[in-house]
């Protein structure tokens, strides 16, 4: 039980970002190919973002489910004001998957 203790803080936001908020959407075509088994491509796209301030919005295409994108809000960015958050859901993490086999 304890990875689900560990992972019990998580939650999906469901947001909504304006069409006058200029986003940037990652390219994972110019990453190296293992980009999904590493953390220093996604860290190195984050930390550029973060620094060039260039847009409230990073989207960023999600390991876990392929087929969505994370959205990443810079604070600092003065369009992140625009964005709304609509809901928060608990992450529905199942105790099953952290189950010891016996």
């Amino acid at each position: 039980m304890r990875g689900v203790e560990a992972l019990g803080g998580f939650q999906f936001l469901k947001i909504e970002v304006p069409d006058a908020v200029v986003t940037l959407r990652v390219d994972e075509g110019q990453a190296p190919p293992d980009w999904v088994t590493r953390t220093d491509p996604t860290r190195a796209w984050v930390d550029r973002w973060l620094r060039e301030a260039s847009t409230a919005v990073l989207l960023v295409r999600s390991v876990l489910v392929p087929e969505t994108y994370d959205a990443l809000i810079n604070p600092r960015h003065t369009d992140a004001t625009q964005t709304r958050l609509l809901s928060a859901l608990a992450y529905p993490l199942d105790a099953r998957l952290f189950a010891h086999s016996s």
